[in-house]
């Protein structure tokens, strides 16, 4: 079935015409990209991965700055991986007065602290990794 050969590995020539622009940090030699499910390449784009982050999210943004993925989707929902996505903690995207509860659309980070992220309600950033945000 499709989803057992994207579980193993989607060749490049499938992938062209479904796939949406993928997108390699700086000096890295992975490739991401999501379309609702997150998928990873260690060889150039010939073969990819699922990269498994949470069972209820839907994902919608991504950016990632070397071994540092950000993804973000649906009601605020933002994840973090320190490892080239091995492994993901979720991260509250809150200010002392407010929570973020609306679509992440847009993540940009630029190193593993400076990230600021589109949202339907208003951009968001953070200067130490997600541990404090305001509004942008």
């Amino acid at each position: 079935s499709s989803n057992r050969m994207l579980e193993f590995g989607l060749h490049a020539r499938a992938a062209r015409s479904k796939a949406p622009p993928t997108l390699r940090p700086d000096g890295e030699k992975s490739l991401w990209t999501l379309d609702g499910t997150l998928r990873k390449s260690n060889d150039g784009g010939r073969t990819w991965s699922v990269v498994h982050v949470d069972d209820q999210a839907r994902l919608y943004a991504l950016s990632a700055a070397g071994s540092d993925v950000w993804v973000g989707g649906a009601d605020g929902a933002l994840f973090h991986s320190l490892d080239g996505g091995l492994n993901w903690k979720p991260i509250v995207v809150a200010t002392t007065e407010a929570r973020l509860l609306t679509a992440i659309t847009g993540i940009a980070a630029r190193d593993e602290n400076w990230v600021r992220l589109k949202t339907q309600s208003g951009d968001w950033l953070t200067v130490d990794g997600g541990l404090h945000w305001r509004r942008y």
